[in-house]
């Protein structure tokens, strides 16, 4: 393999990896902040329909209540529920009529029983009801007629947006490459071609042709080597003329 092959290898090798390596470590650094701020807007989100729900008067009909659940989730682009403190469901956008009255008792929801216990629950699942993996916030409430508020994400919508994020990134890792073989190319073939041009002058010297070589080499160890060749050759020339005279 020639020197310039093994040359432009390396430093690609060296330039790939460590650009594959970042790509991964902003890749999962990303994700991990775009699936916080997911949640964060969330749990946000779940709060403010919770004061909603709080500000409305006791013994609302059930009817009043999904249609409230209904005009939320339309806004937030969530799924809402609405659960009162026996675990029946009174609101929910993505049940109405005699679906929503057929609903089972979510008081064993786990994460309506971890919000009952600590207020807030954060927690993803499969919905049989929807039949989708979702990302869910329960917030127990002081309401007469609703003791939980739930807000629910599809995490298919929350695959997609982190899908966005890793194509972006491959995007982005594949253009990095690409200008690392570039400059790798770029640098090998400026390298080879003084170090080829170091070993012509090294052959020459070999055929004994001791004429001074006029180049510059560069202040590198390349430089160093080759000024430091020359500078031996011609005291090697120097001595052999004295004792050619003598």
């Amino acid at each position: 393999m020639k020197f310039r092959t093994r040359l432009f290898l390396a430093a690609f090798g060296v330039a790939g990896l460590t650009l594959v390596l970042a790509g991964i470590l902003v890749a999962w650094s990303l994700q991990g902040q775009l699936l916080s701020r997911i949640e964060t807007e969330l749990v946000a989100e779940t709060a403010l329909v919770g004061e909603l729900v709080e500000r409305l008067d006791g013994n609302t009909p059930i009817s009043v209540l999904d249609s409230e659940a209904d005009t939320l989730g339309t806004r937030l682009g969530a799924r809402v529920t609405f659960i009162a403190p026996g675990g029946r469901v009174v609101g929910d956008s993505a049940q109405d009529g005699p679906a929503l009255y057929s609903m089972e008792n979510h008081r064993s929801r786990p994460e309506i029983e971890t919000a009952a216990e600590e207020g807030l629950a954060v927690t993803r699942r499969y919905s049989a009801t929807v039949e989708a993996d979702l990302l869910y916030v329960a917030l127990r409430l002081s309401h007469p007629d609703v003791s939980f508020v739930r807000l629910a994400l599809p995490l298919t919508e929350v695959d997609e947006q982190l899908a966005s994020v890793q194509n972006a990134t491959v995007i982005g890792l594949l253009i990095a490459i690409a200008g690392a073989f570039l400059l790798a190319w770029i640098s090998s073939t400026a390298i080879t071609r003084r170090v080829q041009s170091i070993a012509a002058v090294a052959r020459r010297y070999a055929d004994g042709d001791l004429a001074p070589e006029i180049g510059d080499y560069g202040n590198d160890e390349i430089g160093i080597v080759a000024r430091a060749l020359g500078a031996s050759v011609q005291e090697l020339g120097r001595r052999l003329s004295e004792i050619s005279r003598n």
